[in-house]
C-alpha cells in the first residue's frame, strides 16, 4: 500500500522554526508490524542561529527512512538539498522519532548529525535537534 502524506511540525535547538514534510510511504500490510519505507522532502523555514543569527529562510532536506506503524518508530537520513532554500547550510543529519500510541498521536523526534555554514562545522551530538510533529494522512504517525 502507498501512501502520500503531508505534514507539518516544529523544530528547536540549532534549526528554530517549522517544518513540512513531504513523502511518499510504501506500507507492508503483510507483515503485522506495518512495516514502511519512505523517501520525501522536509522543507525548514525559520533561523539557524549558529549560521544566520535571526535571519529567516529556508532549508529543504531530502530524507529517506524507514519505520513500524506498531511501535511507532522510525528513523530517517536528512541531507540538505545543493543551492536549494535562501539559508546556505549544508546538513548531514539522522533522526528517530517515537510517537506511542500509534497513528496521528503527536510525538518527538531526536535528530543528530552535523551541519556546516560559513566554513564552520557543527556537531548537533546525542542531544541535537529536536523536533515535534503531528501526524496527518490516513495511516501516517507523522514523521518529520
Amino acid at each position: 500500500m502507498f501512501l502520500t502524506v503531508s505534514n507539518p511540525g516544529s523544530r528547536t535547538g540549532a534549526f528554530v522554526g517549522t517544518q513540512l514534510f513531504e513523502s511518499t510511504i510504501e506500507v507492508d500490510t503483510s507483515d503485522p508490524l506495518l512495516p514502511f519505507v519512505y523517501s520525501g522532502t522536509i522543507t525548514f523555514t525559520g533561523t539557524v542561529p549558529a549560521c544566520y543569527g535571526e535571519e529567516e529562510g529556508t532549508v529543504i532536506f531530502h530524507n529517506e527512512g524507514t519505520g513500524d506503524f506498531v511501535n511507532g518508530v522510525a528513523t530517517n537520513h536528512q541531507t540538505t538539498v545543493h543551492k536549494a532554500g535562501t539559508l546556505r547550510v549544508s546538513a548531514d543529519l539522522d533522526l528517530f522519532a517515537l510517537t506511542p500510541g500509534g497513528p496521528g498521536i503527536e510525538g518527538t523526534n531526536e535528530i543528530t548529525g552535523e551541519f556546516s555554514c560559513n566554513n564552520r562545522n557543527r556537531d548537533l551530538g546525542h542531544h541535537g535537534d529536536r523536533g515535534s510533529h503531528h501526524g496527518h494522512g490516513r495511516g501516517h504517525n507523522g514523521r518529520s
